[in-house]
């Protein structure tokens, strides 16, 4: 279960026209109040009792069950009998939260198209409508101090954030699926008044600029961002025309089948609505939106093979009307409209064949024509329309198995001649490659694979181009920041171009994964460059994107979990994760010291390809990084320890050569210079390390390479920094390697988990010995462990028994010397980072995926409400990297493993106060 999260109402007793009535009459006073005081709201108020109007059932009564005429599902509400106890509110997709009102109390009654409650201080009124569930309130004068919250709910079941005036709830994910407005108020007599809803952490207050005044507002929870059918790949996504601005998404493959569903998004409230499915299955088709306003579907393949057929979604009536057949069934075909408003089909695969041919849709006949076929069969290709009226089709494959090859040709469609003639070839050969048509009348070519089933090299991955239709030739760009293919590539409303997802290009073993890329980035054509966009909130591959009305983009399938989910990519929207300047070295399984300072060492860990010695400093002061000098050893998944002095300790990790080290050495910032300590009595990797009270630092555990073997240590040796050596502690009750070690409030040091390993010790300087403490309730190991505020310590994620991922978390009480749960986290992790925050709160970012790849999420513990809340996503996908706190109170993340294969990258979290809402960018925005 997610967190429970309250909306707090500070109000007063029950007073004023309702009195003491019960049940049926205390409703009836409630309305007829409203109806006396603010006559103007109060038809909208109760409803109608012949429309939408609640029904009664076993628990209490239900709102929203029929949906409207036409559009389909929407929100609906099981209210309770007594207005203290849940109401359960059910969107699309299954999602589902249940509400509590704090302070309303007694049987609700129904008075016309409202179920109405008594609530301190006033009445509160539910109905359905058109957008959601809609609690219209009473505030009596007084019932809330001057500045205090002045209505009450607690939500079960998700988290909330802020988001501009509104406030939303989001799933595990972090995807938000209901979103909570208050958009109008009023005093008496219908003065409007001005409110806002307010998340503070794991709090919401209902807040209105009014004292002394009878209140009456509007809280409305409607659904957003939850399409009902889940597609993993072959969708197609169509922005329909004129003033209406929806998206109507088709078919697709959903699991083990192909689909003829199709459902419509609506931009306007962020809502989705299912449309009339299509005559049978589809995947792999193309859809189009015609000059008609009606949208053309086409090709594809279905559960028996590869499709010829075609219809006709009308969205004025919600329907599907068939059209003529293609004269060739195809799948993976292009369908471009021409300036004449023909639709030109082109290539594909047909069973066992690939396709040349083309032919002419013509939407007002209903009728299919030949078109002159291309000079090569292709499949997997891109068409484009240019300013000049003519069609660029570039690349694709040749074939469909293991023999298949890309190609790198391109030619051209001329309509007035029904002719096709070459274009210059492109500089590499690509398949599953994007093409989008620039302002300026150009086309750039992103990513892409060479041959269909792996064993690429990443630059031809990465590599971008641009055809100039002026002079018919080709010219190299910057290439993308991260190689892929599958991936999408929008031109937004300012003409940059915006690439999301894809795969990844990296091949292990020789072999292609399946990885899906939730990294996204921005070409911008005037400097013919690229930069790190935020994350999406998961990887995708083989989704769509479409530019929607206000400047977003709606991302829709291809996610790597297959959950039934789309999101909305906004670049205008805040966010708490700002870029910052990358480090000189791409490093991962390194260290990041803050120093006495202010600054940053970070220092050794893996880089390109084999362990690395360099060092550097972040300095927060001018945002920049200088180089330190080099480690004496090169230093991989090591520790490094600041000592009282200023000056920190690095030791054990793997050398260059992968073996494990028992070396150590110390750093000082004053010469910025290194110096051999004495080595650590046994080599040792994936170990602790603890600065005791006494300025002395503990390491424990870890493993130490024998020949080809790996050793589990339990040993123990605590470095003492005045005589620079080493003296052997009281070993562990069990080896651990992969483990944390906490020093504790009084000086003691909480050493727990490691692979397969539940249990726990506390090792207590002044007796140099290790006692047991209660084990915690699951096995795990590469977690966090974080000493919070009131000096519990909090563990979380890591990988259990079977090397599954966890999403669990516990606390470890010292005073108890015992294990409680927390709620678990929205994702399961492991490589990921945990830090406490200045406010108590613990901010916890990325993860490794089960394909080796980074997660780009990121969320944050409140022990105060044991909740966790998003945190929105870092602009990369990342593991095993590090997070510093710096004394501003932001969060320097630094390298891990990413989408791109060893990061140098680095960006800045600045914590969002539950007090303080996201409504703009520099709201939330950290800077360098």
């Amino acid at each position: 279960m997610l967190a429970t999260v309250v909306l707090v109402l500070a109000v007063a007793g029950w007073v004023g026209a309702l009195g003491c009535a019960a049940g049926h009459d205390r409703a009836a006073a409630a309305a007829a109040h409203v109806q006396r005081r603010f006559p103007a709201q109060a038809a909208e108020v109760l409803g109608s009792s012949a429309l939408d109007a609640p029904s009664v059932t076993d628990g209490g009564f239900a709102l929203g069950a029929a949906g409207p005429a036409g559009r389909g599902r929407r929100l609906q509400a099981e209210l309770p009998r007594d207005g203290g106890g849940w109401v359960r509110l059910s969107g699309p997709g299954g999602f589902e939260v249940r509400v509590r009102e704090t302070g309303a109390s007694g049987p609700g009654a129904v008075v016309d198209g409202a179920v109405i409650y008594g609530r301190a201080g006033g009445a509160s009124f539910w109905r359905a409508t058109a957008g959601g569930v809609e609690e219209w309130l009473t505030v009596e004068p007084g019932a809330a101090p001057a500045g205090a919250p002045v209505a009450v709910w607690a939500v079960d079941g998700a988290a909330l954030r802020q988001r501009g005036e509104a406030v939303e709830v989001v799933d595990a994910a972090g995807i938000p699926r209901l979103r909570v407005t208050a958009p109008r108020a009023f005093a008496e007599g219908g003065r409007p008044v001005a409110v806002r809803l307010e998340a503070r952490g794991a709090e919401i207050a209902l807040l209105a600029e009014a004292a002394g005044e009878l209140l009456l507002v509007d809280p409305l929870w409607r659904p957003v961002g939850a399409p009902a059918e889940r597609r993993l790949a072959g969708h197609t996504a169509t922005r329909l025309g004129g003033d209406d601005g929806r998206v109507l998404v088709a078919g697709g493959r959903g699991g083990d089948r192909n689909l003829a569903s199709a459902e419509l998004y609506d931009p306007a409230d962020d809502s989705w609505a299912p449309a009339q499915p299509m005559s049978g299955p589809r995947h792999g088709h193309a859809a189009l939106l015609l000059d008609s306003g009606r949208v053309l579907v086409v090709g594809g393949s279905d559960d028996s093979g590869t499709l010829a057929s075609a219809e006709l979604y009308d969205p004025a009536e919600d329907r599907w009307t068939p059209a003529r057949p293609m004269s060739t069934a195809r799948k993976g075909l292009t369908a471009t409209r021409l300036d004449s408003g023909l639709i030109l089909v082109v290539g594909g695969w047909n069973e066992e064949t690939l396709v040349a041919s083309a032919e002419l849709y013509d939407p007002r006949e209903d009728t299919w024509t030949t078109a002159a076929p291309m000079s090569d069969g292709r499949y997997d290709h891109t068409a484009t329309l240019l300013g000049n009226g003519r069609v660029l089709v570039t690349g694709g494959t040749d074939g469909w198995n293991a023999l298949a090859e890309a190609l790198a040709s391109a030619e051209l469609y001329d309509p007035a001649e029904n002719s096709w003639t070459p274009a210059q070839r492109m500089s590499t050969w690509r398949q599953r490659h994007a093409a989008t048509l620039l302002d300026d009348g150009r086309v750039l070519v992103t990513g892409g694979a060479e041959v269909p089933w792996g064993d690429e090299e990443e630059g031809e991955f990465a590599s971008a181009e641009i055809y100039d239709p002026v002079s018919g030739s080709w010219a190299l760009t910057a290439p993308t920041r991260v190689g892929r293919y599958q991936h999408t590539a929008t031109l937004l409303v300012d003409g940059r171009v915006l690439v999301t997802g894809g795969s990844p290009s990296t091949v292990v073993g020789g072999a292609e994964r399946s990885w899906y890329l939730a990294d996204a980035e921005i070409y911008d054509v005037t400097a013919g460059s690229w930069s790190d966009a935020p994350a999406m909130a998961v990887g995708r591959s083989d989704h769509t994107a479409t530019l929607l009305p206000g400047g977003g983009v709606l991302v829709t399938g291809g996610n790597q979990d297959g959950d039934t989910d789309a999101e909305v990519y906004d670049l205008s929207g805040a966010s708490p994760w700002s870029k910052a300047a990358p480090m000189m070295h791409s490093r991962y399984s390194h260290t990041a010291t803050l120093l006495a300072d202010g600054r940053v060492l970070a220092a050794g860990g893996h880089g390109a390809h084999v362990a690395t010695a360099s060092a550097e400093i972040f300095s927060p002061a001018d945002g920049t990084w200088t180089a330190a000098e080099a480690m004496l050893d090169a230093h991989d998944e090591h520790t490094a320890t600041l000592l009282d002095g200023g000056r920190v300790l690095v030791a054990g990790g793997y050398g260059a050569d992968d073996v494990c080290l028992a070396s150590a050495e110390i750093f000082d910032p004053m010469t910025r210079s290194w110096t051999a300590a004495e080595p650590m009595s046994t080599a040792r990797t994936e170990h602790t390390a603890t600065l005791l009270d006494d300025g002395r630092v503990l390491v424990a555990g870890g493993y130490e390479t024998v020949g080809d073997r790996y050793l589990r240590l339990t040993s123990a040796e605590i470095f003492d920094p005045m005589t620079r050596s080493w003296t052997a502690a009281e070993p562990m009750s069990t080896e651990r390697s992969g483990h944390t070690a906490t020093l504790l409030d009084d000086g003691r040091v909480l050493v727990a988990g490691g692979p397969a390993n539940a249990s726990a010790e506390i090792f207590d300087p002044m007796t140099r010995s290790w006692t047991a403490a209660e084990p915690m309730s699951t096995a795990r190991a590469e977690h966090t462990a974080t000493l919070l505020d009131d000096g519990r310590v909090l563990v979380a994620g890591g990988y259990g028994n079977v090397r599954g991922y966890l999403a669990s978390a516990e606390i470890f009480d010292p005073t108890t010397r015992s294990w409680t749960a927390a709620e678990p986290m929205s994702t399961a992790r492991a490589g990921h980072t945990a830090t406490l925050l200045d406010d108590g709160r613990v901010l916890v970012a990325g993860s490794a995926s089960y394909a080796g790849l980074g997660d780009a999420s990121a969320e944050v513990y409140d022990r105060a409400t044991d909740s966790w809340s998003p945190a929105e996503t870092m602009y990369s996908e990342r593991s095993f990297h590090t997070a510093t706190l710096l004394r501003n109170g932001k969060v320097l993340v630094t390298g891990g493993s990413g989408a791109s294969g060893v990061l140098a990258r680095a960006e800045l979290y600045s914590p969002v106060l539950p007090s303080a809402p996201c409504g703009a960018d520099a709201d939330c925005a950290g800077d360098s």
